[in-house]
């Protein structure tokens, strides 16, 4: 990965007043991330700001990106969100392969 890379984490998995095993596994994942010196940004998605983990707000190189509830907008606005320099997406949820033209 280069220096300076955007990473896009799509975080539904975190729920209010619950930590679910995708989000604990999360929570891990973006610990070290934020520590790596080559990732300038991490953009989290999530439904809502407050089921943020409270470590994870206000933090320098964490961004956080409203997206919409529904399971197919939200998924449109991800895609989207892909395009904009961004270097590496994670998701818990299976995406197709970009099909070649």
């Amino acid at each position: 990965m280069e220096e300076n890379s955007r990473i896009l984490i799509d975080a539904r998995e975190f729920v209010k007043e619950r930590v679910t095993g995708i989000g604990r596994v999360l929570i891990g994942l973006i610990e070290v991330l934020a520590e790596s010196d080559s990732i300038s940004e991490i953009i989290l998605a999530v439904t809502s700001a407050k089921v943020v983990p409270q470590k994870f707000q206000n933090k320098q190189k964490i961004k956080i990106c409203i997206i919409p509830i529904s399971f197919i907008r939200s998924e449109l606005f991800l895609s989207d969100l892909t395009k904009n320099n961004v270097e590496l997406f994670i998701s818990p949820y299976p995406k197709p392969l970009p099909t070649s033209s």
